[in-house]
């Protein structure tokens, strides 16, 4: 049906995924400084561990989605390790990782740029009536 694989792709995936994903996002942006260049390193670093983490259950999902003569998930990824052993569950493993670093880092330098522009107006943009800034305007 529509929903074929949505379950192996939250468990397999998204959930361990995101989990390494914010994790490592997290710590490396701390660990690497307040430098311009951070989110991109940061988010580039965090999508390619999210992949290493993800790719066996995205490729066992997408075997499934497509080969309607699987009954479960279980059977397919049984099948994959037994005729591709644990490489084939790596299959476009490269080619996934130079895409999560590049898109993932431009996402987090954009969405980290985004946030910033907007905190530096939002703490330190005149007010127009009475010439003070908009966070003393809200205290008092």
């Amino acid at each position: 049906g529509l929903y074929r694989g949505y379950f192996t792709t939250l468990l397999l995936f998204s959930i361990p995924g995101s989990t390494v994903f914010y994790g490592t996002y997290d710590t490396s942006s701390r660990y690497f400084g307040n430098a311009w260049w951070v989110p991109f390193l940061s988010g580039g670093l965090a999508g390619c561990l999210e992949w290493t983490v993800g790719m066996p259950g995205d490729t066992v999902r997408t075997r499934y989605q497509t080969g309607l003569h699987y009954k479960n998930a279980r059977e397919c990824a049984r099948e994959l390790l037994r005729t591709d052993g644990l490489p084939g569950l790596y299959r476009g493993f490269s080619a996934a990782l130079a895409r999560a670093f590049v898109c993932n880092g431009a996402a987090l330098l954009g969405i980290e740029g985004v946030y910033y522009a907007y905190r530096s107006y939002t703490t330190s943009a005149p007010d127009q009536s009475s010439g003070t800034s908009r966070s003393k305007a809200r205290q008092q």
